[in-house]
This record gives structure tokens, sequence and C-alpha cells, in this order.
């Protein structure tokens, strides 16, 4: 058998077997090359170890809360309304009133969910510029550096994708001037004219905390159980 370089498994839970699809052949591409599996870890397993587990794991991380309900059914990552309208929400549902807030709540979900795959190839680009310092570091980093790393590179870019695309799912809707005239009916006037920026920018903010609140959980996960160590690559970078 080659003994070409497999760590395809970083991120993915246990018994899981790593391949790369079709989203992280660039990684692939860019990696190549072929890493002996014994004797003393090398700087170079290291390094490509990291890029292409970071590749396929924060595919999986992806696919899985850009999924219907990925984030509106999951507790974790569910994004409510923000400060007062929240209050009012939770006020209105003690008699049966919040259904046009709680459509808003759905809908500022939904268009997390739609937003998700755009980080797909921010992140690819982020890893594949990952120097071996870079790697090193995260190897000998906390339990989450590499997803500390990951934000670092990708944050300000990702609220560059994310914004237009929450703007555009609540726009067609009409659920931010439904926020509008909830809130000329409940709070006072002059939060109306900031509400539709604080909505938005409060979407994009529950959509990236979930994003990154997953890549954590997995990067913890793969460093402190064996079990998820589910490569030779992997157990011999991580396994200590």
């Amino acid at each position: 058998m080659k003994k070409v370089l497999t760590a395809c498994a970083l991120f993915l839970s246990a018994g899981t077997t790593g391949c790369v699809t079709d989203g992280n052949q660039d990684i692939v591409n860019i990696l190549g090359g072929v890493a002996e599996l014994a004797g003393p870890v090398t700087t170079q397993e290291v390094g490509l170890g990291l890029k292409e587990a970071l590749s396929v794991g924060t595919g999986r991380v992806i696919d899985n809360v850009s999924m219907p309900n990925g984030y509106f059914e999951d507790s974790a990552i569910k994004i409510g309304l923000p400060g007062e309208l929240g209050k009012v929400q939770k006020s209105l549902g003690r008699i049966g009133m919040d259904g046009s807030l709680n459509e808003l709540e759905l809908k500022m979900n939904r268009a997390a969910e739609e937003a998700a795959p755009k980080a797909k190839q921010l992140f690819i680009s982020a890893v594949t510029s990952m120097t071996i310092d870079d790697a090193m570091g995260l190897l000998n980093g906390g339990d989450t550096a590499a997803t500390e790393f990951l934000r670092t590179k990708t944050e300000a870019n990702l609220r560059q994708e994310f914004k237009p695309i929450v703007v555009s799912s609540l726009a067609q809707v009409g659920a931010l001037d439904q926020a509008e005239t909830v809130i000329g009916k409940y709070l006072p006037s002059n939060m109306v004219s900031s509400m539709r920026t604080e909505l938005v920018n409060y979407a994009v903010d529950g959509a990236l905390d979930g994003l990154f609140h997953y890549l954590a959980e997995e990067e913890q996960a793969i460093r402190n159980d064996p079990g998820k160590q589910t490569t030779k690559l992997l157990k011999r970078v991580f396994g200590g």
C-alpha cells in the first residue's frame, strides 16, 4: 500500500473514515507528497497532517450547520432575538401573541444556515497558507489553538461574506419591516432606527459563533480522545 499522507480525520467522529471530498480538492492539490509513518514525528508530518485534517474537519462542520435546522433546532447555537426584542418576545409568548417574533427568530437562523457554506473556501485558504511554524504552534498550543487560528485568519472576511446573505434573507420575507412594526408598538421609538442594523449584526455574530463553537468541540475531542485519532498519522501527531 502506498504510504500516502491521509490525515483526513482531525475533526471527524470516531469510527468515521476520513476522505477528501470535492470541496477540499484544493487542499489535496497543494499538499501532495508522502510521509513515512515511522520514527520520530517530523515537522512535515505535523504541517501536512494539520492542513489536511483541518480542511476536512471544517467542511464537515459547515455541512452540518448549513442543513435545514442546523442552527434553529440546535440549542447550543440557535440564534435568539437580541436584547429588548427578545424580552418582548418572551412577554408576548405568555399570552400567545409572539408568532411574528418567533417567525423573525426562525428567519435569522435560516439566514445563518444559508450563509454557512460561504465559510468553506475561506477556511481552505487559511489552512493552505499555514506555515510550518504555524503548525508547530498549533500542535503545542491549547485545546482550541487551531480553531482560534482559523477565527483570527477568517473572521473579518467571513463577516463581509455573511452580511449580504443575512440582509437578503431577512429582507425577502419582510422580517426587518416586521421587526420595526413590533418595536414601534412595544418599545421606545428611538430604538426603531437602529433595529435593522442590530438584527443583522446579531445574526451574523450568531452564525459565526455557531461555526466556531463546533470547530472548537471537534478539536478538543481529537486532541484528548485517542478513539477519535482515526489514522496512524493522527495517533502519531496527537497521541503523544
